[in-house]
C-alpha cells in the first residue's frame, strides 16, 4: 500500500510514466559516466587480448647493429595472450567475491531471491556497471520521493552502494591497471627502440614499421599503458579524498595525484629496466619478471599481515568464507602497494609502520636493480644505443626524486593534519634545544665544581 500511495503522489505532482522513465534513464546514464576512465582501460585491455589471440605470431625483433636490440626479443603470441589474460582473470575473481559479499548483506537491495543472486554472481565481471546502475536507481527513487520519508535503511543502503562502487573501482585498478602496463610498456619500448634505430640509419625496417603493426597494435599498447598509468593515481586520489571526508583542498589533491603519478612511473620503469637487463644479458626471458613481482607481493603481503591492527568485518558465520575473505583482502592490499606504499586515509597513524617498511623495501629493490643493470648491461656499441642504460636510470631517479619531493610537500604542508605535524616538530626541536642547553649548563657546572671544591678544601672555609 505504501508503494501504491507513493506512485499516486508522484503522479499527482504532474510526473507521468514517460517522464519517470526519462528521469530514470538520465540518472542511470549519469551514474554510468563515473565509470568512463576505468571502462576505457578495460576496453583497451580487451582489445589487446583479442589482437594477441587472433593473428599476432611475434611482436617484433629488429635486425639492428646495436647489441641491445639484437638480443632484445619481445614475447610471442602465447606469452602476450597469457600475461594480458591474467590481470583480467584476477579482476573477475575479486569482483565475484565483492558481488557475493554485497548480495549477502540484507540491506534492502533488489537481489533477495536466489535467482537474482545467481544472475548477479554470473555477471560479476561487470559488477562496476551494475553498482553504478543501482546508484542511478537509488538516485531516481530519492528524486521521486520526499527526502523526509527517507528511512534509516535507505540511508544505509545508499552508503553501502557508495562503498561497493568505490571498492569495485579499486579492484579494477589494483588488478588490471597495476599489472597490464608491465607487458605493454615492455612491448612499446621495444617498438620505440626499433623505430628510432631504423630512422637514425635512414632505412625503414619493414618488420618494425609495417602499417598493421604501427597503426593498430602500437596505438592499442600506448592507449592501454596511458589509461592504466593515469587510472592508478586518479582512482587512488579519489578514494583517499572520499575517506578524508572533504578535508582535502584542491591543491592538496593535485599534489597527491602528482606524487602518486611520479612514484608509479619510477617504479614501473625500474621493473622495465630489470626486464630488459635479464633479457639482453641472457639470464632470463620476459616471463621471469613476474617471479620477481611474486616475491615482492609476498613480502608486502607478510608486512601487511603482521602490521595490520584492524579487525575484519564478517557478515557470515561460514568459516571457509571467512578464510577466503581474509586472504583475498590482504592480497588486494598487497596489489595496491605493488608500485608505492599507499594508505586509504583511514587510521593513517596505524599505517605509518607498514608504509615505512614497504618504502624501505622499494628503495632497496630499486638500488639493487640499478646496480644489477649497471653491471650486466651490454657495453658494446654504447654510443649507438639511442635508449641507453643511463637514459633509463636518469628518468627513474628523477621521477623518484619528484615522488619524494611531492610526498613531503603533501604531508608537511597540505595534509589535514599538517599543522599538528609541524607543531609537533617545533616542540621536538625546542625540546631538543632546551635539552642541549641544559646539558651544556650541567657540563659548565661540572667543569667549575672541581676547582671550587679544591679551594674550599685548602682554605677550610664553608
Amino acid at each position: 500500500c505504501k508503494e501504491i500511495f507513493k506512485e499516486r503522489n508522484v503522479e499527482e505532482k504532474g510526473v507521468g510514466k514517460v517522464t519517470q522513465m526519462l528521469i530514470l534513464v538520465s540518472t542511470v546514464t549519469i551514474s554510468l559516466q563515473k565509470t568512463t576512465s576505468v571502462s576505457f582501460d578495460v576496453s583497451t585491455d580487451a582489445a589487446l587480448l583479442y589482437k594477441y589471440a587472433s593473428n599476432l605470431t611475434q611482436v617484433t625483433q629488429c635486425s639492428d647493429a646495436t647489441t641491445v636490440l639484437a638480443k632484445l626479443k619481445s614475447p610471442g603470441r602465447i606469452e602476450c595472450f597469457i600475461w594480458t589474460l591474467v590481470p583480467i582473470t584476477l579482476s573477475c575473481i575479486f569482483l565475484l567475491k565483492a558481488s557475493i559479499t554485497f548480495i549477502n548483506r540484507k540491506i534492502g537491495h533488489p537481489f533477495q531471491s536466489c535467482i537474482w543472486k545467481f544472475v548477479v554472481a554470473f555477471l560479476s565481471p561487470i559488477w562496476l556497471g551494475i553498482v553504478s546502475m543501482l546508484q542511478g536507481r537509488q538516485s531516481y527513487l530519492t528524486k521521486m520521493n520526499d527526502d523526509s520519508s527517507k528511512g534509516r535503511k535507505e540511508i544505509e543502503y545508499a552508503k553501502e552502494l557508495d562503498v561497493a562502487f568505490n571498492d569495485a573501482k579499486m579492484i579494477e585498478v589494483s588488478t588490471e591497471s597495476m599489472l597490464q602496463p608491465i607487458l605493454q610498456v615492455h612491448l612499446f619500448i621495444i617498438s620505440l627502440m626499433c623505430a628510432l634505430s631504423s630512422l637514425s640509419e635512414n632505412q625503414i625496417d619493414e618488420k618494425c614499421l609495417s602499417l598493421g603493426y604501427i597503426s593498430l597494435l602500437s596505438i592499442l599498447q600506448l592507449f592501454s599503458f596511458l589509461s592504466s598509468l593515469m587510472s592508478i593515481p586518479k582512482v587512488f586520489t579519489q578514494t583517499y579524498t572520499i575517506n578524508k571526508e572533504g578535508m582535502l583542498k584542491t591543491e592538496a589533491k593535485i599534489v597527491y595525484f602528482l606524487f602518486m603519478l611520479f612514484g608509479v612511473v619510477s617504479r614501473l620503469l625500474s621493473i622495465e629496466l630489470l626486464t630488459i637487463t635479464l633479457v639482453v644479458s641472457d639470464l632470463g626471458v620476459f616471463s621471469h619478471i613476474y617471479g620477481f613481482l611474486g616475491v615482492h607481493l609476498f613480502l608486502v603481503f607478510m608486512i601487511n599481515l603482521f602490521t595490520s591492527k584492524r579487525k575484519q568485518d564478517q557478515d557470515t558465520n561460514n568459516c571457509c568464507w571467512k578464510i577466503i575473505t581474509f586472504v583475498m583482502d590482504h592480497l588486494m592490499k598487497a596489489l595496491r602497494n605493488l608500485y608505492i606504499p599507499w594508505s586509504d586515509g583511514k587510521n593513517e597513524e596505524e599505517d605509518v609502520l607498514r608504509q615505512s617498511l614497504i618504502e624501505i623495501l622499494n628503495i632497496f629493490e630499486n638500488i639493487a636493480i640499478s646496480v644489477f643493470g649497471n653491471i650486466m648491461w651490454p657495453q658494446e656499441n654504447v654510443d649507438d644505443q639511442l635508449i641507453s642504460f643511463q637514459h633509463i636510470m636518469m628518468v627513474i631517479w628523477i621521477s623518484y626524486s619528484c615522488y619524494i619531493a611531492f610526498k613531503l610537500v603533501f604531508y608537511v604542508f597540505l595534509h589535514p593534519w599538517s599543522s599538528l605535524v609541524k607543531e609537533e616538530l617545533k616542540k621536538n626541536i625546542k625540546r631538543g634545544g632546551s635539552l642541549q642547553s641544559g646539558v651544556a649548563l650541567e657540563n659548565d657546572k661540572d667543569a667549575e665544581e672541581p676547582g671550587r671544591v679544591c679551594m674550599e678544601h685548602e682554605t677550610g672555609k664553608y
